[in-house]
């Protein structure tokens, strides 16, 4: 049986409670964990403030600062409220979360981090790259917070983990002799996953749609998406994964002892890592959004 690793820390009062005391202790308190932030061979170390309604980190400008010139910087993004547009820098950085004993660390790499003034020398911990890979416990009676990289499959398999909200149920299916039922699942949560890609582009939608029967396969899908993505390659990717979830929805018995946890589990990521990427690529100018 594979373990889960975590880490803790604990509340500590939020920014606006240093301006006004809160009418519930709760309120004024925010999650929060020790953070460094390495670039290279400089590093920082910093309070790392859970936001789980940010999707992206942020790291206040005096923070990001002390690292010198050597973060790899991403495409800028422009956001847009109302009358005003502020322009966005962005960077990859690797960061490492530490609990209070020796050795209890969850390393990070490659984390897109916003650099903006947050008046505060902190790092606000958002969701990708970092929130996403976790369960996060909050205890506000004992003013904790815990946590939780839920599985080894989860480094083993980041872009499943990552993209496939189930994930960690699938994975707990196949540690205890359940593949049949964890192959099922994962190919549920691979036809969610490619439902929300289409619905989330429009672009993608108008290309699959026209090439789709009316009740379309998984497999009808997978070629569909890779098809306009320009994806053919994932072709045996692909084969392999409906053949496994055909063979452990339909097949007798004795055919599912040739199924492969690790060999099923490869060619899903293949294909989410694949589709993924295309998602995330920009092809053209960042645009302002709203």
């Amino acid at each position: 049986m594979t373990t889960s690793r975590k880490i803790s820390g604990k509340l500590i009062p939020a920014v606006e409670s240093r301006l006004a005391k809160a009418s519930i202790a709760d309120i004024g308190s925010v999650p929060a964990i020790m953070a460094t932030i390495q670039c290279g061979k400089a590093a920082v170390t910093c309070t790392g403030l859970i936001d789980t309604g940010a999707d992206l980190s942020l790291v206040d400008q005096t923070v990001f600062d002390r690292l010198g010139d050597q973060a790899p910087r991403l495409h800028a993004k422009v956001l847009s409220t109302g009358f005003v547009n502020k322009h966005l820098v962005m960077y990859n950085l690797d960061i490492k979360l530490a609990g209070p004993e020796p050795g209890q660390t969850l390393d990070f790499e490659k984390v897109p981090v916003v650099v903006t003034d947050l008046h505060r020398p902190v790092l606000v911990l958002g969701r990708q790259g970092m929130l996403e890979w976790l369960r996060v416990e909050i205890d506000f009676p004992r003013g904790t917070v815990t946590l939780i990289q839920p599985h080894k499959f989860t480094a083993e398999y980041p872009s499943l983990a990552r993209e496939l909200p189930g994930f960690e149920r699938v994975t707990a299916f196949m540690d205890k002799d359940g593949l049949v039922q964890g192959i099922v699942m994962l190919a549920m949560e691979m036809e969610r996953f490619l439902d929300r890609m289409v619905a989330s582009d429009q672009n993608l939608r108008i290309q699959v749609e026209g090439k789709l029967p009316a009740r379309a396969t998984l497999r009808d899908k997978l070629h569909a998406i890779c098809s306009a993505r320009k994806c053919e390659l994932l072709k045996p990717q692909i084969d392999r994964f409906v053949t496994f979830r055909n063979i452990a929805a339909h097949a007798p018995g004795d055919a599912v002892l040739n199924l492969s946890a690790q060999a099923f589990l490869e060619a899903a990521e293949r294909i989410v890592s694949r589709l993924s990427q295309e998602r995330r690529r920009p092809n053209k100018e960042p645009e302002a959004t709203r």
